[in-house]
């Protein structure tokens, strides 16, 4: 779902209604998405994502991986907002910079300040992104519809490459496991 509404929705607004009118109508969509996958996460109170389980490894410093985890999610809230803004989309963030882990439901006042923030951000990044690639497209001579479909495929087809490259090294990584 998140890959069509990257992929395929962001770009189609954005260059259907431009940078700023399409902008607002996504962060809207994009809070709706976000605040309705949050409530089925806190429903639903599984770990369907491996938040929670990173959350844990974070706090342990038990081994030389866990204390690089640790050290690097213990920097500056907001070099984690923006970072993790860019990567993952702002459910991600707030769930992962929400104190404690397994706490679901619990939703405080920084909770919401990191949402709000990351929304933002992440935004102005995927619309960026998308304004940019629809330009980029017209000035070598597409028309916008043109522009927004190539781009919406370009986006897709990086996103199957990230998924057929983690799967590749998901598989390669049990084959050395079933070796060992």
């Amino acid at each position: 779902m998140v890959q069509a509404f990257d992929s395929v929705l962001y770009p189609y607004v954005v260059g259907k209604y431009g940078f700023w009118v399409g902008g607002h109508i996504m962060v809207w969509a994009s809070a709706l998405a976000c605040l309705l996958t949050l409530e089925f996460y806190d429903w639903s109170k599984r770990d369907w994502l491996g938040i929670e389980t990173l959350k844990e490894a974070r706090e342990m410093e038990n081994t030389r991986m866990n204390r690089l985890i640790s050290r690097l999610f213990k920097k500056s809230r907001w070099v984690q907002i923006v970072v993790l803004s860019i990567a993952q989309d702002p459910f991600v963030v707030m769930v992962f910079l929400r104190e404690g882990s397994h706490k679901y439901g619990k939703v405080v006042g920084r909770d919401w300040q990191n949402f709000f923030a990351s929304l933002v951000i992440a935004n102005l990044f995927w619309t960026g992104v998308c304004w940019s690639g629809i330009k980029a497209l017209e000035a070598i001579g597409a028309s916008v519809s043109t522009a927004i479909m190539i781009l919406c495929v370009l986006l897709i087809l990086i996103a199957l490459t990230g998924v057929m490259v983690g799967k590749w090294k998901d598989r390669k990584g049990s084959n050395t496991q079933q070796t060992s």
